[in-house]
This record gives C-alpha cells, structure tokens and sequence, in this order.
C-alpha cells in the first residue's frame, strides 16, 4: 500500500511529462524521486507485512532479460555499459514494483483507474488538438525527423511557406501544424503528444491500451456511471486514434472491442465480423491515404526493417548491442521484434517473446479457469481487460520499436500483479512455462524474421 503513491506518481510523470511544459520542473529528476518513492514504500510494505514477496511467472525471464543486454553492450559497445544498465534497471525495476505492489484486486483497480484516467485525459488533449486552429511552430535545429517538439509561435497559418515570410531568424525552418495545451503541436497534421507519447502511433497504443481497462472497470462495476464514462470514451478514442492518423492504432483499437465482443459472445460473434472484416481491413489500410507523407513513411519503414534483418544477418547470436540500431541507421526499427532480433539476437529476442507471451498466457489461463464462476468474476473480468490491452500494444508493436517502451513494461508489471492478486485468493493458480512454450515463441520468432524477410524482398527493399 504504501508504494502506491510513487507508483501513481511515475505513471503521471510517465504519460504526461508535465516538466516538458513547464521549465522550472525541468531541473527536477521525476524519473528517479518516484522510482526511489516506490523502493522506499515497497519495503515498508514487505516490513510490516501488508505485501509479500511473491515470485511472478515473468521474473527469472526479466532478470535473464537484463543480463544479455547488458552482455550485448559488454560485446559491442563497453563504453555505454553504465548508461545502458541505470536505463535497463530501471524499466525492468518498474516492471517487477508494479507487479509486487499490486497484491489484491482493490489495489489493482487503483492503479486501473489511475491509467485509465490518464488514458481519458490524453484522448482529450488528442481531440482538442485536431480541432485547434494551425499555427507556425519552429522546427527543432538539427532534428533529423519528426520526433521532437518544436516551439508554436503564436502565428496562424495556412501552408508552412506563410511562416517564413515574417520570420525573424531566417535560418528557422517552419511547420505549419495544430498547436494543443501544453505547447503540444501535430506533425504533418496527426496528433500527438509529449515525452514517450510524441509519436502519433505511440499515443494511439497509449489510448487503446487504457481504453480496454475503461471497459473492464465498466463490466466490473456494471454502472450505469461507468457505462457513460465508457461510451464517451469509446467515442472520443476513435475520434481520437483517427486523427493520428496511426493505421496500426485503429487496428488496435478495433481489436480493443473485439475482445471484448468475443468474450461476451463467443464464437456467434464470429458470424458478424468475418463478414466485415475484409472491409475494415482495407478501410484501416486506407487510412493513411490521406496523408502526405503515407507513401515515404511506408518507404522508410521498409528501409528500416531491411537494415534491421541485415543487422541481424551479421550478428545472429549478439545483435549490434542493446541501444545500438541508430548507430547502424538514421530511422529506429519500426517493428518490436526486428529491433530485438537485431540489437539483442536470437536469445535476446527470445527472452523478451517469452516476457510478452507470459504476459498473455496469464490471463488467458485466469479466464479460462474463472469463466462461469461469479464468485471469480473479478479475475475473469481483468483478465479479459489485459488480454484487450496487450491487443492493442502488439498491433501497435508490429510497426513500432516498442521493445523497451515504459507502456509495454508498465502493462506487463499489470500482468504480474494481476498473477499475484489470483495467486492470494486461489493459491493452485499456477502459469507453468513448459518447453512447449519455449519452442512455440521461438517458433514464432523464426516464422516472423522469414515472413518480413520474403516481404521485403517481394517490395524489392
């Protein structure tokens, strides 16, 4: 209970950067007062016993995780150990606080609540932003892509080339986008946001992921207050991932809903969506064809994957280093298992597939086992809500290089929560990882590198 509140407190600092917005709190290391928060109020926890010590199915694999990065950069670049270890520790360190801390189904609505409201206010900032008039922003000097803020101006206008015509620095260059609240601007007319959420794809995952949490508090609470607040949060969400312009959100958000239509109706629901699926499809496949930049994102995208496979290609057991893709390539890998096979190799992908897939298997084994028991319907509700938001995050993971991103980690400490909150009740739960398992998710790790392999080269890339 008493790392509660440096939890709540990162996952603020986490999705909402509010130093970025306000300068006097740049000086301010938010990041690490929380984390140490957390370590303080979990070992108060354990001393006075309100949690205990309890290992999650994920820990040994987190732990195995964080050895081999370390290993990868050891072999590649020793000169980054140290950077590389604080960033490592710390988001694994993440990981395994959430999952300890969150020890009863009422601590795990907590954070729940927490995420989701988190969730709801972005998608507000997100949907103020595609209606906000379009304003000059100031490039940011020496940004090779989109992946900064630059600095709104205050000036409306039409096209870029109307900025410049009165800018007082000639050597500024201009983007004419949509300024939201806290200095928040679009690029190339998709929303976006701040801090790890500056990418448009990465803020739909954001939204998607707390949004399938909004819906587990509704199936849970079955109010009719929770019902509003979940329908204006589908609505605005949609709103919101379209105007991203994110085709991998719209997937995500889509598979949001279906998991929770498949889990209320099973197989019948099979019978409306085949029949649909095709049209939505290739409408979310049109989705940025409205975009100017649709064409060489896609380009680059592909560049990306290549030199991802090519790297994996020269180095297959010790990937180019943990961290280390961008000294290979000026664009990230756009694709979550690329970039672990390539930075990490086989092993280390290996290792994180399993992390994710020990992430999945958890709640679909609770479902499974509680489905039908209303005395469970609180783990089987939750465990429909985490295999929603994992949906969403690996639909996003498919083109984003998500491997060590706060939000995949943060809903996977979630997962291990989640594990402990059952495990308190039902102690004969058990998530047995088997050999079956191991071999399945490297497998599928293989299966994948030959599909984008033969993809690329039928694109000719």
């Amino acid at each position: 209970m008493f790392a509660i509140p440096g939890i709540l407190g990162i996952l603020f600092f986490i999705y909402l950067r509010p130093q970025e917005a306000y300068a006097p709190l740049q000086g301010v290391p938010f990041l690490y007062l929380f984390f140490a928060l957390i370590l303080f109020g979990a070992a108060v926890d354990l001393r006075l016993r309100v949690t205990k010590a309890i290992a999650i199915p994920g820990l040994p694999w987190a732990a195995a995780l964080l050895v081999w990065c370390l290993i990868t950069v050891a072999i590649n670049k020793p000169e980054q150990l140290v950077d590389s270890a604080i960033h490592l520790f710390i988001t694994i360190a993440i990981f395994v606080l959430i999952a300890q801390s969150v020890q009863s189904f009422r601590i795990f609505e907590k954070v729940s609540v927490m995420l989701i409201a988190l969730g709801l206010l972005l998608t507000t900032f997100a949907v103020h932003q595609s209606v906000a008039p379009k304003e000059c922003v100031i490039a940011p000097r020496g940004a090779g892509n989109h992946n900064e803020t630059g600095k709104p101006t205050g000036r409306p206008c039409d096209v870029p080339r109307t900025c410049f015509a009165d800018a007082q620095d000639p050597t500024d260059d201009f983007m004419c986008e949509r300024v939201g609240v806290l200095g928040t601007h679009s690029i190339s007319n998709r929303v976006r946001y701040r801090g790890v959420l500056q990418d448009p794809n990465e803020l739909a995952v954001a939204l998607s992921s707390s949004l399938a949490l909004l819906l587990g508090m509704w199936m849970r609470s079955r109010s009719r207050r929770w019902a509003l607040v979940s329908f204006i949060g589908i609505l605005l969400a949609a709103w919101a991932i379209k105007a991203t312009g994110s085709r991998s959100g719209q997937l995500g958000f889509l598979g949001v809903l279906v998991a929770f239509l498949f889990w209320r109706y099973r197989w019948k629901i099979a019978v409306f969506l085949v029949p649909l699926a095709v049209p939505v499809l290739a409408l979310v496949a049109a989705g940025g064809g409205d975009r100017d930049d649709a064409a060489d994102s896609s380009l680059e995208r592909y560049e990306a994957w290549s030199a991802g496979i090519d790297m994996f290609r020269g180095s297959p057991v010790w990937g180019v280093g943990f961290g280390q893709f961008n000294d290979y390539h000026f664009l990230t890998a756009h694709n979550t298992l690329i970039l672990a096979l390539a930075e990490l190799g086989i092993v280390g992908a290996f290792l994180f597939s399993m992390l994710v897939w020990i992430a999945i298997k958890t709640p679909l084994l609770a479902v499974r086992r509680y489905r039908g028991h209303p005395e469970a319907r609180v783990a089987e509700v939750w465990g429909v809500a985490l295999l929603a938001s994992m949906v969403a995050i690996l639909s996003g993971a498919l083109f984003l290089s998500f491997a060590y991103h706060y939000i995949l980690w943060i809903f996977m400490g979630l997962a291990g929560g989640y594990y402990i909150c059952i495990k308190n009740h039902d102690p004969e739960f058990s998530v047995r990882i088997t050999v079956i398992d191991a071999a399945a998710v490297l497998i599928v790790d293989l299966f994948l590198f030959v599909v984008f392999s033969v993809f690329l080269r039928l694109k000719g890339v």
